[in-house]
């Protein structure tokens, strides 16, 4: 091989390689469905009693009821992103009051240095505003009993003095009139001593409305101006010892912020970190070094006496749970080891979808762990196994060995290579086995994959054995709701037409043949059949694009002219409801009732899967 490869290039020797393993592969498929055509050893399985039990299996995670989570109380207007210097390993079991983790307060301490400074400031004006304010209260007092009192004396004096100089001139004037009518003094000193009166007779007034406006006006302004001093003052000191309260309080969070940086366990548990991650790709990994945002979780203490699971259940399962059932929860830390658990709420509503999950509706479901073991811790991943029902010595056969026609449960038994059916009556079942009411006794041996030998048993024709469900209580309602058998004109020159009268079908084609079964020549052949047939009446056209636009259109029904293409080349009818669209049955045949909806059985498991 080497030689070749070096003779003819890489890209020769890939080739060769390839068709090498191509043959390999159509050898073995040749020979796997030779074997599989022919007389391959049929697989048997006996009916035995046995316990059956119904689980609900899922997937969850284990977590605490009680649950306390240590977040960074460092408030942000102090200090955006606060970074994680030290931090206890995750797993570390700790006590109330034990060390968990160190932030950095540089920055913090330095406000609080700033803040400092800014205190000292505040007490130094509210000293100072105190001074003012007994500055202002002595003022008033230095006023009303020592600078008003000397004031209102000296206004007083100069009244006095001045009514003495009246009352002297006045005499004087006298005494002058007396030596002027004798003639010793002139007019002239006469009217010189009357000017003189008169002057002191003004001067007297003027004092004594100085005094009078001093005591009515002056004091009373005076007093008002001392008294806003002293309420300004009084003001002002409210005002600083306010602001000093205020840089008190600022002081004293920030020494409780630089407190909270070095965070401690307010309970006994074990550390686990508060990591987090989004659907969008976002991961926040809590290890030395990251820096916090405000209220973020950075650890959590559940509790490791009070655990619980919570897993989520499909809407095709949830109608099985209720509160109080029992459940076993396994956790592949702790091995070889069933978990008691007890479920104590189911939500009532579907969790919200995301991309992933589509339409998919799944309901959350709480279990309480009875007795939590050494070892069990947040964050595991367990298997939850939910006892629906449970059974004891009861019939059972795998579910595979059963399988249903026209609304009966039949198992195939092979004997001295004779086929033969056998019907029975099923009860409940899981995901592996059925429980037989009857049909079937202990030790019977049935053939496992019953569905792909039915074939070789003669079963009753699907209009028959529909008329004798109805008298069935479990299936009559679904067998009455059954579209009627249509109409088809008689054959001529012994062609094989449908209820849909479909044109001659080959001779190869046998009913219930699937595309899987087909060469491509005969798929070819039967989709040219299908584009004669068209849709059933009253179908839409399918839609093979958003710019398709025939979407939505309605086919002619029965009886009106049909196009000769109704579909694209080479694509099948589309199958009604998503499901498959088996050929029609030949001779006028009734069509095959619609899949089972699970009501096939009374237990809880319904019908086995076909």
């Amino acid at each position: 091989m080497l030689d070749f490869l070096k003779k003819n290039g890489l890209k020769y020797g890939i080739y060769t390689i390839l068709v090498i393993g191509i043959g390999y592969f159509l050898v073995s498929w040749i020979g796997s469905a030779f074997s599989s055509s022919g007389g391959e050893d049929i697989i048997e399985y006996t009916a035995t009693r046995e316990k059956f039990v119904n689980e609900i299996t899922e997937k969850g995670e284990v977590s605490s009821s009680e649950n306390k989570e240590i977040l960074c109380e460092v408030q942000a207007k102090y200090t955006s992103n606060i970074t994680i210097l030290k931090i206890i390993p995750e797993g570390t079991m700790v006590k109330k009051g034990d060390w968990l983790c160190t932030l950095d307060s540089s920055k913090l301490e330095d406000q609080r240095d700033s803040q400092e400074i800014a205190l000292n400031n505040a007490e130094a004006s509210v000293v100072q505003a105190e001074s003012n304010l007994e500055t202002a209260k002595i003022a008033k007092k230095e006023y009303l009993e020592g600078t008003y009192i000397l004031n209102e004396t000296q206004y007083k004096s100069k009244v006095t003095v001045e009514e003495e100089d009246l009352r002297r001139l006045k005499e004087y004037k006298e005494y002058s009139q007396k030596l002027y009518e004798r003639g010793y003094v002139t007019s002239l000193q006469l009217e010189s001593d009357v000017f003189a009166v008169e002057s002191a007779r003004l001067d007297l007034i003027s004092a004594q409305t100085q005094l009078k406006v001093y005591q009515e006006y002056s004091k009373a302004k005076q007093v008002i101006q001392l008294d806003s001093d002293i309420a300004s003052a009084e003001a002002n000191l409210a005002a600083k010892k306010r602001a000093l309260e205020v840089d008190k309080l600022k002081m004293a969070e920030i020494e409780d912020q630089i407190k909270k940086c070095n965070i401690t366990a307010p309970q006994d548990g074990q550390v686990v970190y508060a990591n987090e991650s989004s659907r969008h790709g976002t991961n926040v990994v809590i290890e030395e070094g990251l820096a916090l945002r405000e209220r973020q979780a950075i650890i959590r203490l559940p509790n490791p006496e009070k655990m619980q699971v919570e897993c989520r259940i499909n809407e095709g399962k949830i109608w099985m749970v209720r509160v109080g059932m029992q459940a076993n929860i396994f956790i592949d830390s702790i091995p070889d080891t069933a978990i008691p658990a007890e479920i104590v709420k189911v939500n009532d509503y579907a969790e919200p979808s995301n991309f992933f999950t589509g339409n998919i509706k799944e309901y959350k479901v709480r279990l309480r762990i009875i007795d939590p073991p050494a070892g069990i811790r947040s964050g595991l991943t367990a298997q939850c196994k939910i006892l629906v029902e449970s059974q004891d010595n009861v019939l059972t056969v795998p579910v595979h060995c059963v399988f249903e026609h026209g609304g009966k449960h039949y198992c195939i038994t092979h004997k001295n290579g004779v086929w033969d059916k056998r019907e029975v009556k099923i009860g409940s079942c899981n995901d592996l086995q059925v429980v037989i009411l009857g049909g079937l006794e202990e030790g019977e041996k049935v053939v496992a994959g019953a569905n792909a030998y039915k074939k070789n048993v003669d079963l009753p024709k699907l209009t028959d054995a529909l008329e004798r469900a109805k008298t069935n209580s479990v299936v009559s309602q679904r067998a009455t709701t059954l579209p009627e058998k249509p109409t088809a004109p008689a054959a001529q020159d012994g062609e094989r037409r449908g209820p849909r009268n479909m044109p001659k079908m080959p001779s190869w084609w046998k009913p219930g043949m699937r595309p899987d079964e087909m060469t491509d020549e005969q798929k070819a052949e039967m989709k040219a059949i299908f584009q004669k047939m068209g849709p059933p009446p009253g179908m839409r056209r399918p839609r093979k694009s958003k710019d398709d636009p025939s979407f939505g259109v309605m086919l002619p029904e029965e009886g009106e002219q049909k196009t000769e293409n109704q579909f694209p080349d080479g694509d099948f009818p589309p199958p009604p409801d998503g499901g498959d669209f088996p050929p029609p049955p030949p001779d006028g045949a009734a069509p095959p009732p619609p899949p089972s909806g699970g009501g096939g059985g009374p237990g809880p498991g319904g019908p086995p899967p076909m």
